[in-house]
């Protein structure tokens, strides 16, 4: 399979899920292979019948802020974001589902 990064998509990553796929070097189980921002495409070869994840976007300016599982474009949104979850969290447990 040859893929093109589509329009002004020029950021690409891919995952396997199962079988084997290389791109071109193969892919192991729960590897996820980025690839350097391009326009060009990028080939996939498959030995066997097998499922992968293919993800692509349009580059950004932004600096980027990690939370533990998520990631924001401040540190303000991470706050909220972190604040929000816990009034979730304590509802949950209030409720006796956690």
């Amino acid at each position: 399979m040859l893929r093109a990064p589509d329009g002004p998509h020029r950021a690409m990553d891919c995952r396997r899920i199962r079988q084997r796929v290389g791109v071109p070097d193969e892919l192991q189980q729960g590897e996820l292979a980025a690839f350097e921002r391009s326009s060009e495409a990028v080939e996939f070869v498959a030995g066997t019948d097998t499922e992968f994840v293919l993800g692509s976007a349009v580059p950004h300016n932004f600096d980027l802020v990690l939370g533990s599982h998520s990631v924001h474009t401040t540190p303000a949104a991470l706050h909220d974001a972190q604040a929000h979850l816990s009034v979730i969290r304590t509802r949950l447990v209030q409720e006796g589902r956690l």
